[in-house]
Formats: C-alpha cells, structure tokens, sequence
C-alpha cells in the first residue's frame, strides 16, 4: 500500500509520465479507480518500510497461517503444500555421484520452457508435484483443476521407484486435494521415448546436453495435445504463443517422472 505520489515518483516504466501527457487512458488510480480490498489479511506500506522488513512481515505472515510449514491450515484445509514441503535440489555433497549418474544415462534435451518448469519444480512451487507430471496427475489438472495428495504414483508422493507408471487400478484412492490448475508436462520425441526404452532413469539436459536433473521412473504416454489446450485456455487460437509452443511438430508424447536437480 503505497500513496499515489511515491507511486508516481518511482514510475520504473514512465507510466505515469505517459498518462500525464495523455498517451494513457483508463489507468488505474488516475482516470480510473483503484478499488482496494475491503479485508486485506496483510498490508505492506513499503514507503515506510525496507524491503527486508517487507519480506519478513510477509513471510512471518504466512508462516503464522501454516502456508509454509506444511502444517495444518485453518477451517480444515489441506495445506497449499499438501502437508510436505518440496525441495529436489541435489545437496552439494550428493552432487558429485548424481553427475556421474546422470553421465551414464539416457539424455532428454530440454527446451527454455521446459526449463523454467523444471526449476518451478525443484524449488518446490508446484509442491507437492515433484516431477513433470505423469498421466494420473495431468488428467486430475486438466478435468478438476486440482491433484489428489497421494502415496501413490499420480502426484509421485512416494512409491515411484516401485511404480512405474500411473496405476488405474488401484483400490482405493486418497481424499485430500490441493489446487493444481495448470499442468506441467514435459513434450517429447518418438526418437526419445525409443532412446529412453525401459530405462529407470534419464538425465534431462539444456540444450548444450549440460545435465541439469535426473528424472526417475520414466513415464511416456500419449500427448493429447487438442485436449490439453481446450481444458487450460478454453479455445483454439493457434496464434496464441504457448499454443503454438504445444503443436509444435514432432512431439507426440509426454514424460512423467520424479526429478533431482543437479
């Protein structure tokens, strides 16, 4: 919460320069009102406080209301993190023996997209998934906009190296669930799922065949790329640019797995 003066003090973008000069209409808090929470749960007046003091009141924040420890949230919640913080960064001492692993495996290259969603991942933003998602967790997103919190193989919880692709079968299933409307997959190549074969891991690389993570457990299923696209934008405009990042040709399949980053 910052007063409009400062606000415009700051103008890193010259903004309000160009609303001045009126090359800006309808902008919010000049010619249009800003409309603020009647209930905020935090207010940060960053004009009378550091940035430090800003995170430390923000982070104290949600750690008071259970949103970082993983433990329980008020009214009967299940935490955003589904009760267990995610972190897949390889510790140091670790690293040495993962990278001769990862030398040794079947390679799947990387796109920049691609890896962006791997560092969500392995930074724990996408907890609990902790990996691309297999077919089980793909379809939850896509048809409920939410993930079951499992022990079983769809959000990769545990059980993976026992498990090697998503079980339709099983008896029974868990009841908690946490938002997940946006699904984080990993396109392939025909060629790659053949080099992959039935391999137990695979290193994914950038795009100078660097290894930045093993994926454990590979699972390739079918990439139903036309469903996936009506269910996340509600349409079909190829001209849209993560739409036109999803056809693009030659990759019929997605890879699910459990990541380590390296």
């Amino acid at each position: 919460d910052v007063p409009l003066d400062v606000v415009k003090k700051r103008d890193p973008k010259g903004l309000y320069k160009k609303v001045a000069k009126g090359l800006i209409k309808g902008f919010t808090g000049i010619d249009s009102p800003y409309e603020a929470p009647l209930k905020p749960e935090l207010v940060l007046r960053n004009s009378e406080m550091s940035v430090d003091k800003c995170v430390d009141v923000c982070v104290g924040t949600l750690e008071r209301g259970g949103y970082l420890s993983g433990d329980a949230v008020a009214n009967g919640l299940v935490a955003p993190d589904g009760g267990k913080r995610v972190d897949l960064i390889v510790p140091s001492d670790e690293l040495p023996a993962k990278l001769a692993e990862a030398a040794t495996l079947p390679k799947v290259p990387l796109t920049d997209i691609d890896v962006n969603w791997l560092q969500v991942i392995g930074e724990g933003w996408a907890a609990p998934l902790r990996g691309f998602m297999r077919e089980g967790a793909l379809v939850q997103s896509l048809w409920f906009n939410s993930m079951l919190v499992d022990e079983f193989n769809t959000t990769g919880l545990g059980g993976y190296l026992d498990q090697q692709t998503t079980n339709w079968m099983q008896p029974s299933f868990p009841r908690e669930r946490v938002s997940m409307p946006v699904p984080i997959v990993l396109p392939i190549t025909e060629f790659t799922k053949k080099e992959i074969g039935q391999a137990k891991a695979v290193a994914l690389t950038n795009a100078a065949g660097v290894p930045l993570a093993i994926l454990r457990a590979p699972e390739a299923f079918d990439f139903r790329v036309r469903e996936l696209i009506a269910h996340v934008w509600g349409a079909a405009d190829d001209a849209h640019p993560y739409i036109q990042y999803m056809l693009l040709p030659g990759k019929p399949h997605l890879l699910g797995g459990e990541v380590e980053l390296l």
